[in-house]
């Protein structure tokens, strides 16, 4: 969280040297938008965590899930979407 004043600094100081100026609108957008940032870092985290083990059950499943789809008909696919 003591990343974001400094941000904030950096920003003002690029924007005054370009001859702009940050109002309290622009400080808002920018903190929002690190908000969202902070927050999106642990989700993608978890993410890629679920990813690995999803992989292997994926490729040790595999053939059973090849034998099973070449049976199924659509009527077998809605009753089992029905459970």
């Amino acid at each position: 969280m003591a990343i974001i004043p400094l941000q904030i600094k950096r920003v003002y100081g690029i924007g005054k040297a370009h001859g702009g100026a940050l109002d309290q609108g622009h400080i808002k957008q920018f903190v929002a938008a690190a908000g969202v940032r902070l927050t999106s870092q642990p989700v993608e985290q978890f993410g890629r965590s679920l990813l690995g083990p999803a992989k292997q059950l994926q490729a040790q499943y595999l053939p059973q899930i090849q034998q099973k789809a070449a049976t199924l008909d659509a009527g077998q696919v809605m009753a089992l979407m029905r459970i």
